[in-house]
């Protein structure tokens, strides 16, 4: 059952997030999306694997409303939001077995991450947010999707191209944007002038030559416009609708942002003020 405002379009009883247009050809049955976008993503791979490809898959599955296949419903101990999970690594596994299958295991840059932070319940009463049962889908940070805490903005990212990235983890700091530029130099594509701006190069973290990006620092931006930036072990969020101040974190000391120090570092609050600023007149983080 829909909350608010997911209710402009109907499809197979089930309401949809904004309205559809395309007539029937648009139309689709919930618990059979992950399972046909997937054997799409297959087949693309099976019918490119002569030549060089670059495949997007979004899969739509974790996000509301949500509904499994009746193959992984009640398949974990978390509910409808447990066992979407389990849904999607199986279309991740079918893809990674097509690489496999198709002799382009060793020769394929995997990447795979999320957009955002964690929103469990927001448009549909599915039962997700009930039946956790104890887990937490934000590992501890502070907030979710839609907020400038941790929780919202810090996603794991993991990188895998068989033979030519060793194993390990590294908390080196990257924007999505920065793979634009990162891609460009892999496939040796010089960038236009003008082309992604505020893209910088991170291909040595992602391939796992590097601990830590040139850059080091990340801006932020949530729904309403709102800039924040991470800058090393540092986290500042300016004052913002419904806070009576700014914020300053030290995620090393503490990465849940329990601890406002913007009244101990002053001139810290202020080099950041400088950087958004910066940013905000187009001029880049210099």
């Amino acid at each position: 059952m829909y909350l608010h405002g997911h209710d402009q379009t109907i499809v197979n009883g089930i309401s949809r997030i904004g309205y559809m247009t395309g007539g029937k050809n648009a139309l689709w049955v919930d618990e059979h999306m992950s399972e046909d976008i997937t054997s799409k993503a297959v087949e693309f791979i099976q019918e490119n694997k002569e030549q060089a490809f670059f495949l997007y898959f979004a899969p739509h599955t974790i996000h509301e409303p949500r509904v499994p296949n009746t193959l992984f419903k009640g398949s974990s101990e978390c509910g409808v939001y447990g066992d979407v999970l389990q849904e999607m690594d199986w279309s991740v596994g079918q893809i990674m077995q097509a690489l496999k299958e198709n002799g382009l295991d060793e020769n394929t840059l995997v990447i795979f991450s999320s957009d955002n932070g964690p929103r469990v319940e927001e448009g549909y009463r599915d039962g997700g947010l009930a039946n956790l049962n104890g887990h937490d889908p934000a590992g501890g940070l502070r907030g979710g999707k839609y907020t400038l805490f941790e929780g919202g903005t810090r996603m794991p990212l993991i990188s895998r191209w068989k033979g030519t990235i060793k194993p390990g983890t590294s908390d080196a700091i990257l924007s999505y944007i920065d793979l634009f530029a990162s891609f460009a130099k892999l496939t040796h594509y010089k960038l236009e002038k003008g082309e992604a701006p505020d893209s910088r190069t991170a291909l040595d973290v992602i391939l796992g030559k590097r601990s830590k990006t040139h850059h080091n620092e990340v801006l932020t931006q949530n729904n309403s416009g709102t800039n924040a930036i991470r800058k090393g072990d540092w986290k500042f969020i300016p004052q913002q609708k419904g806070t009576s101040q700014p914020m300053l974190f030290n995620l090393k000391q503490d990465a849940a942002e329990t601890t406002n120090l913007s009244d101990q570092y002053p001139k810290k609050m202020k080099e950041f003020e400088t950087i958004i600023e910066t940013v905000k007149q187009g001029k880049g983080y210099r």
